[in-house]
């Protein structure tokens, strides 16, 4: 092998890992927004354990919950997670030859052990719950359109 076929090989390698590790990073980097913005609906605007409701200082009318930094899961991404998402992105780019064929199997085996599980007796609840609502509704609507139905042939018959 000569020197050309060697630097060809190693840029090779590092044009693959850069790649790697940008999505990677983009995956990860959304995961954690994701979450980040899910936690922030579920809880509110902001942390108010153990104040008396009315005396948070989100509860001011004069502080508009949306210009708190704390708040932008972006920001806080930024702040907090981007270099640790960042390195570990960059790590996995460099073991590409091993994490990439890997997070293919993975992704084929969750596909296969996921695919069609048997249910639990709390599926199986909620499922025949589910199926009781609709048949519910089903009926209402049934019942709606006989009446309307009775209305409409009683109008005939006068």
């Amino acid at each position: 092998m000569n020197g050309w076929s060697v630097l060809l090989v190693v840029v090779g390698y590092q044009v693959v890992a850069l790649l790697a590790a940008r999505a990677a990073y983009g995956v990860q980097r959304a995961r954690v927004i994701t979450r980040e913005a899910r936690w922030h609906e579920r809880v509110g605007a902001g942390p108010t354990v153990g104040v008396p409701l009315g005396e948070g200082p989100l509860d001011d009318p004069a502080v508009d919950p949306a210009d708190d930094p704390a708040d932008d899961p972006v920001e806080r991404f930024e702040d907090t997670d981007g270099a640790s998402v960042a390195t570990a992105a960059f790590l996995f780019g460099l073991a590409w030859p091993v994490t990439v064929p890997a997070y293919g199997l993975y992704w084929c085996a969750r596909f296969v052990i996921t695919a069609n599980p048997p249910l639990t007796e709390v599926e199986r609840e909620q499922r025949i719950a589910e199926r009781g609502r609709r048949i519910r509704v089903l009926e209402e609507e049934l019942e709606r359109e006989v009446e309307r139905g009775l209305k409409t042939l009683d109008r005939l018959e006068d």
